[in-house]
């Protein structure tokens, strides 16, 4: 196995955990959200601070290492459009992790020992993490598109693809989120008037 084998191998490996990882995530907190099971909706916001550190961190740092080293084995460049949108989406992905997730779940999680699991606060914070959630997991998406088409400015269809799954993603995401609203926040409802 050469080194481009072996770095291709670690970085497709640390995005399957990273993107699947996320994806199960918001595919279980949205589950007990809709099911409105507080109890389970408060664990796994708790696995959401917990994996943070512990596994999407990591896989992060495994990602973009091996990035690096793949783009310098390759002799790819800085300046081509699939790793500068690469880049840009990890970059982005990265911020989200950083300045919204580490501290909301963090939150979440200090909500619940102090106000219990059912309080409004951790409901509505769930919501808001879950909503960032599922937009992160579309971008995640879309950095896979670019990561495997690897498009110029030409590839006009793959480029498409690219911008069209995180806005697809995006908009089931505030679709969920309304829907997942409390009753008392949604006009004409009995609890609202």
């Amino acid at each position: 196995m050469r080194a481009y084998e072996l770095y291709l191998l670690v970085h497709v490996g640390g995005a399957a955990v990273w993107v699947g990882s996320a994806f199960l995530m918001v595919v279980l907190l949205t589950r007990a959200v809709h099911a409105g099971d507080v109890q389970r909706t408060s664990a796994l916001a708790g696995d959401s601070e917990w994996l943070g550190v512990r596994l999407f961190l990591p896989a992060n740092l495994v990602v973009l290492v091996s990035a690096i080293l793949l783009v310098e084995e390759g002799g790819f460049g800085w300046s081509r459009l699939w790793v500068v949108l690469g880049i840009a989406g990890f970059a982005a992905s990265l911020v989200l992790g950083m300045a919204v997730f580490a501290p909301g779940w963090k939150r979440v999680a200090g909500l619940v020992r102090t106000e219990g699991a059912d309080a409004p606060a951790v409901r509505e914070w769930t919501r808001r993490l879950l909503l960032f959630s599922r937009a992160d997991v579309g971008l995640l998406l879309g950095v896979v598109v670019v990561m495997v088409a690897k498009p110029t400015a030409d590839d006009t269809g793959a480029l498409a693809l690219t911008a069209a799954i995180p806005l697809a993603v995006g908009a089931v995401a505030l679709v969920l989120f309304r829907a997942e609203s409390e009753p008392e926040d949604r006009p004409g409802t009995p609890e609202a008037v």
